[in-house]
Formats: C-alpha cells, sequence, structure tokens
C-alpha cells in the first residue's frame, strides 16, 4: 500500500504545480482527483493536505486551494467513517479507532514506555541506512540551509515546493509514533524530499564550479560513495557487526519485536507457521484471541473471527466438527480484556499448552 500511495500523493503534488502554472479548471480537477485517490488509499495520503496548504501559504495563498483541498479531506474522512461504521458496526468500529489511537502513544508495542531519545534513535538509524549516509546528509544539509534562508529571506522558489515534501514525509513521526516506530517501511514517504533536495543541492554546488574536470570528479565521486555503500550495507559483514543493534534486523525484515528478544519478525513467524502446521493439516482449524494480518498469510487462515470469552470458545467448539484437530493461539499481550484474562486462565486450567513464543506472549494450546 505504501507505493500506490505514494504514487497518488506524487501525482496529487505533480497536479497541483500544474495547476499553478496554468490554473486551469482541468488541471485543477485532475489535482483533486488524484489528492482524493491518494487520501482513499492510505491514511498517509491525509498529510498531503497540511503539506500543500503549507505551501499555498508560503507562496500564492491562493483562496480555492483554502477551500478545496480541506473540504475534499473531511468529505473523505466522514464518508471513510460512515462506511466503516456501517460495514462492521459500532463496537469493532470502536475497537479500531480505539488501535488507531493507540498508535499514536510514545509507548512499545507491549505498553512499555517509550522515550524521546529512543524514538529518535531507530528513526535516525532507519533513515541513515535505508537512504544512504550521502542522500541522508545531502538532504539534512539543504533543510538547514532552507531554513536559514527562509529565515533571512534568501529562499528561492523551488526550495519552498521542495519543503512540501519534507511536511509529508515527516507528519507521519509527529502523529503516529507507536506506528512508525516499529514499521520502517514508511520512512518510503521521505524518499521524494531526499532524493529532490539532494539532486537539487548538487546542481547548485556544480552550478557554482566552472572547471569541467572538477565537476566530473565530483559526479563520478558520488556515484562511488553510493555504490560503495550500498554494497557494504547488503553484505554480510555489516550483518555481522552490526547484529545485535537492530540494524541487521532492519536489512532483513523491518524491525524486532523487542529491545529484549534477539529475533526478528520473520524469524518468529516461520517457527510459528513451522508449529502449527506440524500439528495440524489444511482443513483442521486455528481459534485466537486476535487475527493480525501477519498471522493470517503465514498460518494461511483468511478469517476475521476472535474468540476472547470463555463463554465465546464454549459456543464455538459446539459447531466444530469432533474429527478435527483443534489450536487456539493465544496472543498474551498489549492490554488484555477482562475476559480475555479469564479465558487464558480457562485454557491454562483445562488445556495443555504445546508451546510458547518470545516469553509468553504467543501461546499454543491443544484443543481436542
Amino acid at each position: 500500500m505504501v507505493s500506490i500511495t505514494l504514487f497518488f500523493s506524487l501525482a496529487a503534488i505533480y497536479a497541483y504545480a500544474l495547476w499553478l502554472e496554468t490554473e486551469s479548471p482541468f488541471s485543477l480537477v485532475v489535482f483533486s482527483v488524484w489528492l482524493l485517490l491518494s487520501i482513499q488509499s492510505s491514511w498517509e495520503g491525509y498529510f498531503l493536505i497540511p503539506a500543500i496548504l503549507y505551501h499555498n501559504f508560503l507562496r500564492d495563498r491562493k483562496q480555492i486551494i483554502n477551500i478545496l483541498v480541506p473540504a475534499i479531506g473531511i468529505l473523505s474522512l466522514s464518508a471513510f467513517l460512515i462506511h466503516a461504521w456501517l460495514l462492521v458496526g459500532s463496537m469493532q468500529f470502536k475497537k479500531d479507532f480505539s488501535w488507531a489511537i493507540y498508535r499514536t502513544g510514545m509507548y512499545t508495542i507491549r505498553n512499555d514506555p517509550m522515550f524521546l531519545w529512543q524514538y529518535v534513535k531507530q528513526i535516525f538509524v532507519w533513515t541513515w541506512f535505508l537512504f544512504t549516509p550521502l542522500i541522508f546528509f545531502l538532504g539534512a544539509l539543504f533543510f538547514l540551509s532552507y531554513c536559514f534562508k527562509r529565515s533571512s529571506k534568501g529562499f528561492e522558489k523551488n526550495d519552498d515546493f521542495i519543503s512540501l515534501f519534507f511536511i509529508f514525509g515527516v507528519l507521519k513521526y509527529f502523529s503516529f509514533f507507536n506506528l512508525s516506530y516499529y514499521h520502517p517501511q514508511r520512512l518510503y514517504y521521505f524518499l521524494p524530499f531526499f532524493t529532490l533536495s539532494s539532486a537539487l543541492l548538487i546542481n547548485k554546488i556544480l552550478e557554482k564550479i566552472r572547471k569541467r574536470v572538477l565537476k566530473l570528479f565530483i559526479i563520478f565521486s558520488l556515484i562511488s560513495l553510493t555504490t560503495l555503500n550500498f554494497i557494504y550495507v547488503t553484505s554480510p559483514v555489516f550483518l555481522q557487526l552490526h547484529e545485535n543493534d537492530g540494524r541487521s534486523s532492519f536489512i532483513i525484515s523491518g524491525y524486532r519485536f523487542s529491545n529484549q528478544q534477539d529475533v526478528t519478525a520473520i524469524q518468529f513467524y516461520d517457527e510459528l507457521k513451522e508449529s502449527v502446521y506440524k500439528r495440524l493439516g489444511p482443513k483442521d482449524i486455528i481459534l485466537t484471541n486476535r487475527w493480525f494480518p501477519q498471522i493470517k498469510y503465514y498460518l494461511n487462515r483468511n478469517t476475521n473471527e476472535t474468540i476472547s470469552s470463555i463463554d465465546g470458545l464454549k459456543k464455538n467448539l459446539l459447531q466444530v466438527d469432533p474429527n478435527k484437530k483443534i489450536l487456539f493461539l493465544f496472543c498474551n499481550w498489549n492490554s488484555l480484556s477482562p475476559n480475555e484474562i479469564s479465558l487464558l486462565e480457562y485454557l491454562k486450567k483445562n488445556y495443555r499448552l504445546e508451546k510458547s513464543f518470545l516469553g509468553n506472549e504467543y501461546l499454543i494450546f491443544d484443543i481436542e
């Protein structure tokens, strides 16, 4: 979803730039369509709204943009919330909404406090290695020079437009702390800013150099540094040097499950899949108190049914074919409800614990 949302967002920004040049009704309609598609494809699309309003405030202050852009966002959000309410019902809607609010908090996925320095360090490490040190340095240098020029009013028109990409990329990290801490793929929304700002800064530097030989030397050096860095971060040497500080797990799988557990996401899900497949056939049944998308994918189960109480478990077992094997995967983390706590005690008392993962945070019970 990241790639398609980024595509729609870039198309909307391009259409917005085209409208600034032509001010034609057609280009305004095209911009509105791309903006709507970006918003509808993912939550990150909404961050285009403040980014575009910011640029409009700095430059032209077109009244139609101040009205149209927020209106598209409000109408789209209202339609989405109403549709979600009707689709899943009020109770599930409240759960999903609470989960979205939870993802904005400054705490880990296990409700441990997350310190600001811890969050900043994680984002810095990912940004450094995702965009390479060279691009990161050039982007940061452009940002600092832009802030200085803005304060001294020595900025250029292109600089303001590049800052639009920065606002679009950075707002995620001031809104969804918990989500951003665990999902490095969200950094891809920073890709337009880093690539364009780096290219613009390099172009400005080369324009001030008159000797062609020196220009070619700088270009060759930049390409060589980027290539060598890519070779290094994808080499076994890099993974061995950084196997304990979270960087190698970023390269391999995206994130570690916690700072205390030296296990990556892919390793965990592979082990979970292997444990379940050893015990169940393709037609046997897996029950759980929480169906996460990753668990659905690795266990090859297409269901949204969850069991979060003892009565729910008993009712479900009455409807199951007695000839089928049943496992219950209990997710023992992230603020269990009172019913889930009672269910866990009931499972421990009445059924055999087959296997546990990540310090009893995932438990598999044999129910036959």
